[in-house]
């Protein structure tokens, strides 16, 4: 089984709308790929760049062929907006409960991190630098 660590922030900007900043990291700290990007606002302001950061990290994830992936992340709920319960249409939860189940051979675990882990502060960095 092929395991992956994703650290996945997000951040809100007034006016500039959701962002997000993620790192996969293999053993030893080994970053092998990062990315960042703007996101709709569904309303939950930088609740939607956590869940659309940890959706594109699963998604490159997915792509780099893991197929145990834990997402580190300082949003303590994470987790809940990947499990189908109470989902509203159109929200960044109901797309991740969709991506979780079009990939059952993945495992997807979630880890609350603190924002003091370095890692987890780089992909904060990612997200922030939208902000410019």
């Amino acid at each position: 089984m092929a395991t992956i660590n994703l650290f996945s922030d997000g951040s809100y900007f007034c006016g500039k709308g959701p962002t997000f900043g993620w790192l996969a990291v293999a053993e030893r700290d080994k970053v092998l790929a990062s990315g960042s990007g703007r996101c709709r606002n569904d309303g939950t302001n930088n609740v939607a760049g956590e869940i659309v950061g940890a959706l594109s990290a699963l998604g490159w994830a997915v792509q780099a062929g893991f197929d145990r992936v834990i997402v580190h992340s300082d949003l303590s709920t994470l987790k809940q907006h990947f499990k189908k319960v109470g989902r509203r249409p159109g929200s960044h939860s109901e797309e991740a409960v969709r991506f979780v189940e079009s990939h059952p051979e993945v495992k997807v675990e979630f880890c609350f991190t603190r924002d003091s882990n370095p890692l987890l502060r780089e992909a904060h960095h990612l997200s922030r630098s939208l902000a410019a």
